[in-house]
């Protein structure tokens, strides 16, 4: 073919060159009108779109303005400029085009049924689908009165199709599905089973049954497609594909995780064998299947199959930036660590606000997900902005359309701001409309993808102290995720958790820590062995019983939560620290000295490598040492905390700091007296005084300190046989304890 073109080419360049005696204007406009379609259909558009302005230009200098040729020309030129995406331009020169065929009698309608559809075209691609609608409708008028075998005409049901396309584009799947049909009913009388565009009628068709809510019915007609397309011979592997991942999609939104996956990774091994590592079909295949790890709760297979997708996108000339902000998105709802999911979610917006054209709908979605985002970091003030500006673009988009499906997210989430701001019944309105419009949408109450609407709800309820209903509204989440082929551990565990922290507020404590440790069976079979998630359940059951004072149950616990920790983390992460601080408090209130002393210094260790105060862990260390009768040591530790918060001015000692310091100081005195040491006692003890008197005597939390103070310089008195200061001190004890 390529040759053809090149002849063609030569022939048509000769009889210019040469100034062939016969060749008049009309003959040039012949032969420019030739080198503009070869070049056109070798994908050279400047050079064709030269072309055709030098036959406009020949014939401005001798036709009349309305004559017919110009039809033509007009028509060519605007197809070019369609296709380089100036589409302004082109919808002029088909607008010129029309004019001229319009002014005609006796032109063939289906001319001007072809430039009604060119400019549907362009208006399609503006993403002005009621403008794409209205001209296609036109060239479907025409098409009817003038095909007498309307039944059979192919370019009746590509124009049916067309308007298919145009009305699901506008989520008006009643009538995309009617379009789709008669495009279909035409090709079942005029071409075999496994035609192409057959077989692509049929898959629209499938998907718009499944996002109409008719998804048995979708899903069957996607199975028979596939099976129709296993039938084909030599097999279309690009085309299968893409059933492969219709059908990962579909059972992905039904909850089916297992079949998903299962269709994901077959369209993924063609992928990978049969297209180009820049297809989008690979791009598509690895973001779904990245939302189905995210819907299994195995967040590092999500984020790097998000990871590839992106990588896809990123060769692609040009790149489909929508895209790359949906896979952002993506990646900011599955990414644990808050930061680089706002930094995610982030780059999603600036991406869409960057783009020539900006995707409203694609806007909406990456608003409400940086709005997420910041909720999750408890910025709720910069939240509601951003979900409130998503709400706002999805309405615009639904033509203010309150009960429209598609705005159940943007409800849902501005629900959860609200409910953690207090308002708690304006909350629960939106959630209740998010959850009722999600149902009538599925005909499913127990549907997966509703577990998450009965979280929030039941949160909301559990700060209005509604247990009743909080109970209620957890259970229809479990049951949801307890579905056939649903395997979402961090979920199912998350709603555990919260049904554990219901019965803490009611003071069951059986059955509070009946449910975190089924947390921990759960987190155990089906997570890995080092997840993060681990970390935080055993944490949780540790603190219950360190709460019952049962420290023994409560280190073993503390003692694998630490063991995961050092896996992941580095071994001066201050999680290890408070872990190794938190394990010697429950060793020491254990009065396994040995083993609190390991642990405390370990802390002391990395506390001194960061660089961070150690007048805390250093008290620790010391009140271990004078447990055990070490108060050479204890006072060594108790010294050394001291000197770390001496160093520091005291305008820039937080409160605790000055409470550790005084602390300090009155330990130390005490340590002197046992020691008869009296002088550096009450030296020491005084202060611990000034330092209360000074900043804390305001705060009456602090009241026992002062009076444990006052008894430790009355027995330094006592020691010494001043009997009257001793008593001194105590009267002063005595008015604190009354104040």
């Amino acid at each position: 073919m390529q040759g053809d073109y090149n002849r063609a080419q030569r022939y048509f360049q000769f009889l210019i060159d040469e100034n062939v005696p016969e060749l008049d204007n009309d003959g040039c406009a012949i032969c420019y009108t030739g080198l503009g379609r070869i070049h056109d259909e070798k994908g050279e558009y400047e050079q064709a779109l030269d072309y055709y302005q030098r036959v406009l230009t020949l014939q401005q200098s001798t036709l009349s303005k309305d004559h017919i040729d110009f039809s033509t020309t007009y028509n060519n030129i605007g197809t070019i400029q369609m296709t380089q995406d100036r589409y302004i331009e082109a919808i002029e020169n088909f607008q010129h085009s029309l004019d001229i065929d319009l002014s005609h009698q006796n032109i063939d309608q289906t001319i001007i049924a072809s430039t009604y559809n060119n400019m549907a075209q362009v208006y399609a691609e503006m993403q002005d689908h009621s403008k794409a609608i209205e001209y296609s409708e036109k060239s479907l008028k025409i098409q009817l009165e003038y095909n007498h075998d309307t039944i059979k005409h192919p370019s009746i049901a590509i124009t049916y199709h067309n308007l298919g396309l145009l009305y699901e584009e506008k989520k008006q799947y009643e009538n995309a599905i009617d379009y789709y049909e008669k495009a279909l009913t035409i090709q079942k009388a005029s071409l075999p089973p496994d035609h192409p565009s057959r077989i692509i009628t049929e898959s629209c068709l499938a998907n718009v049954y499944f996002q109409s809510g008719k998804h048995q019915l979708g899903l069957e007609k996607c199975l028979k497609v596939l099976d129709t397309k296993l039938h084909q011979s030599p097999l279309n592997f690009p085309s299968l594909a893409k059933s492969y991942i219709n059908l990962g999609a579909m059972y992905e939104e039904l909850g089916d995780l297992i079949k998903a996956e299962e269709n994901l990774k077959k369209s993924l091994h063609i992928c990978k064998r049969h297209l180009t590592n820049h297809h989008t079909d690979t791009a598509t295949t690895y973001r779904i299947l990245g939302d189905v790890y995210d819907g299994m709760g195995e967040i590092k297979k999500a984020l790097n199959n998000y990871q590839l997708s992106l990588k896809v996108f990123e060769r692609q000339i040009p790149v489909d930036l929508t895209a790359m902000a949906q896979v952002y998105g993506r990646m900011s709802a599955v990414e644990q660590n808050q930061m680089k999911a706002i930094d995610y979610a982030k780059k999603g917006v600036t991406i869409l606000l960057d783009a020539d054209k900006i995707d409203n709908e694609a806007l909406a979605v990456a608003y409400n997900t940086l709005g997420t985002a910041l909720l999750e970091a408890e910025q709720l003030e910069e939240a509601l902005i951003h979900c409130t500006k998503s709400l706002e673009l999805a309405r615009e988009l639904v033509n203010g359309d309150e009960n429209h499906l598609s705005l159940s997210i943007y409800y849902n989430n501005l629900g959860l701001i609200l409910s953690q701001q207090g308002q708690i019944e304006k909350a629960l309105e939106y959630q209740q409309k998010a959850l009722d419009m999600f149902i009538e949408k599925m005909k499913d109450p127990l549907h997966p993808q509703v577990a998450r609407m009965y979280n929030n709800l039941a949160c909301s309820y559990q700060r209005l102290h509604n247990y009743e209903l909080a109970l209620g509204f957890f259970q229809k989440t479990v049951d949801s995720l307890k579905q056939p082929n649903t395997k979402n551990v961090r979920l199912l565990a998350e709603t555990y958790i919260h049904i554990g922290s219901v019965y803490e507020d009611l003071v069951d404590w059986e059955k509070e820590v009946e449910y975190y440790k089924m947390v921990l069976d759960l987190q155990l079979t089906g997570l890995e062995s080092n997840d993060i998630d681990l970390v935080s359940t055993y944490s949780l059951l540790a603190s219950v019983y360190e709460n019952r004072e049962d420290y023994s149950i409560a280190l073993t616990y503390l003692m694998p939560m630490l063991n995961i920790q050092t896996e992941i983390l580095s071994k001066n992460d201050h999680e290890v620290y408070d872990s190794h601080d938190q394990i010697g408090t429950c060793y020491y209130l254990n009065k396994d000295y040995q083993a609190a002393l390991r642990h405390f210094k370990k802390a002391l260790k990395i506390q001194r490598h960061r660089k961070k105060p150690l007048a805390s862990i250093c008290q620790s260390v010391g009140d271990t040492y004078k447990h055990i009768k070490k108060q050479k040591s204890a006072s060594k530790y108790y010294r050394l905390g001291i000197h770390s918060l001496d160093e520091k001015e005291e305008a820039n000692r937080a409160v605790d700091e000055h409470v550790d310091l005084c602390q300090l100081y009155r330990k130390l005195g005490i340590l002197e007296r046992q020691m008869n040491h009296f002088t550096k006692a009450m030296t020491n003890l005084q202060q611990s005084l000034n330092i209360y008197e000074k900043f804390l005597t305001n705060d009456n939390q602090y009241d026992e300190i002062v009076q444990a103070i006052l008894e430790s310089m009355a027995k330094v008195h006592e020691a010494t046989g001043n009997m009257s200061m001793a008593e001194e001190y105590r009267k002063r004890k005595t008015v604190t304890d009354n104040a």
